[in-house]
């Protein structure tokens, strides 16, 4: 991962032993865009254990990574449709 993607996704897991809010889910999707947008492709396993050395629980962190795969994958899909619609 690349200086920013490392600063946002450690901005996020500050929210770790706390129920995520508005605020929290919005620097996910922060640190999802960014990867994204600069084709960085960490694993779930990268940011799972990123949050665990965080200080997020095994169960919290490997959630929170699966719904970072999941954002991970509408953008994908949305990106897909996108260029086979413009072609």
């Amino acid at each position: 991962m690349d200086m920013t993607a490392r600063k946002l996704l450690e901005a996020f897991s500050v929210a770790c032993p706390k129920t995520l809010r508005e605020e929290d889910w919005q620097r996910l999707y922060a640190f999802t865009l960014h990867v994204h947008r600069r084709h960085i492709v960490p694993t779930n396993r990268t940011v799972r254990d990123y949050l665990i050395s965080q200080g997020c629980s095994l169960q919290k962190a490997s959630w929170l990574s699966n719904q970072f795969h999941h954002l991970s994958d509408i953008l994908k899909l949305y990106d897909e449709k996108d260029h086979s619609e413009s072609s």
